[in-house]
Formats: structure tokens, C-alpha cells, sequence
């Protein structure tokens, strides 16, 4: 890898790799801060229990195995932005537990797939609850491609990329 400019980094494989750019935007793979790593090991940095990122909101609160409470960050480049001031994540680990939250609206969301089957005909008659059917694919950034190895004899010929 070569930063020669404060604004770029190059990185040479020595082979072709296809998912660079899926494994570069991953979740295990994340930029982070110099100023706030400096060059200590970052599996164990005690900042990865304090995130820092570019978005709307900002870290308040994290108890672990209970709840994540986010801040309206009042610096975001988005001006007027966020619309909420507070977003609170609650951790609740067994599915019934979901249920009930979203039943007494002590939730408002949950994700895809959080609570059994058989509750959600009785949880969409209730009239604060809907179902949104984007799902997770409509809310993902994830770019989804193949790429052939043109070096290779086989994907050389048009038809073989078609077929695949």
C-alpha cells in the first residue's frame, strides 16, 4: 500500500481480486481515525467500545446487553438533519421479548425476521404497527457484481461469460 498524497492510498495485489471493493466497505474492515487509534493493536483498542463515524448521529450511551443510545450529531453536514434528536437501540434477547415491546409500544421498529412467525398475523391487526416490505435488500449499499478473470482461457470466450 502507497499514500502518496494525504487523499490517497494505493493498493497493489499481487493477483487479481474481484471483491476488493466488497471486502473494502465491509464491516471488518472499517477506516479508522489515526488521531484516535494511533498505532496501538486495533483488535483490542478501547475505542472500538466508542465509534466514530461521518453520520447523523453520535454514541451516548452503550450498556452492554441492554440498550444504545444515539445522539443527533448538531455538526452534520446535512443541515437540518437528523430528524430525531435520539435513537435509542434496545437489546432484547429472545424473540417473545420483542413481541411484547412492539405489542405495548415500548418499541417502534425491529428488524427483519425478530419475532416468530405465528405472532405476526396477531401484531399487524394492532393499529400502530405496519409491515414494511422493502426488507433488508432495499436499505443495504452493498453492490453485488461478477468479475471475470480474462486471463483465463475459459472466460476469454463470450458465450462462457454469458452462460455464467
Amino acid at each position: 500500500m502507497e499514500t502518496p498524497d494525504p487523499y490517497t492510498a494505493v493498493v497493489r495485489m499481487s493477483a487479481p481480486i474481484p471483491y476488493l471493493l466488497t471486502v473494502l466497505c465491509g464491516f471488518e474492515s472499517p477506516i479508522v481515525p489515526a488521531h484516535v487509534y494511533g498505532s496501538a493493536a486495533i483488535p483490542a483498542h478501547p475505542n472500538n467500545n466508542n465509534p466514530v463515524g461521518c453520520g447523523p448521529f453520535r454514541l451516548k450511551e452503550w450498556k452492554v446487553g441492554s440498550h444504545i443510545v444515539l445522539g443527533a450529531f448538531p455538526d452534520y453536514w446535512d443541515k437540518g438533519k437528523p430528524y430525531l434528536e435520539t435513537i435509542v437501540y434496545k437489546i432484547i434477547a429472545d424473540s417473545a421479548g420483542v413481541a411484547v415491546a412492539l405489542e405495548t409500544g415500548e418499541a417502534d421498529l425491529m428488524p427483519s425476521g425478530g419475532i416468530p412467525q405465528r405472532d405476526t398475523d396477531r401484531l399487524l391487526k394492532l393499529p400502530h404497527l405496519a409491515k414494511d416490505e422493502i426488507g433488508i435488500v432495499g436499505i443495504t449499499a452493498g453492490v453485488i457484481r461478477i468479475e471475470f478473470n480474462l486471463e483465463n482461457r475459459y472466460f476469454r470466450e463470450l458465450k462462457v461469460r454469458q452462460a455464467v
